[in-house]
């Protein structure tokens, strides 16, 4: 396991204090592994449903892009009258 060093808000060093003191965890360095271990889990799930969306946002562009090239021949072609002729 590594050791960093971290600055934080006094209050919430009394918090992570109180928590010790009610024997919810035996130290603060526990209770700050635990609370950073909860943080990643809940980022990581957000991050794959960022992952997810992008891959859909991906593929809802190109059919975008897919439906305006359409579009824009469509109306090229009806702007030269081809449809009339051909």
């Amino acid at each position: 396991m590594k050791q960093i060093s971290i600055s934080v808000p006094e209050k919430i060093l009394d918090f992570y204090d109180k928590l010790v003191e009610l024997k919810l965890y035996p130290s603060r360095n526990e209770a700050m592994r635990y609370g950073l271990k909860d943080f990643v889990a809940k980022e990581s799930a957000f991050i794959s449903s960022l992952d997810n969306n992008i891959d859909k946002l991906h593929i809802l562009h190109k059919k975008y892009v897919e439906f305006t090239e359409k579009l824009q021949n469509t109306e090229t072609y009806i702007s030269t009258g081809n449809f009339i002729n051909g």
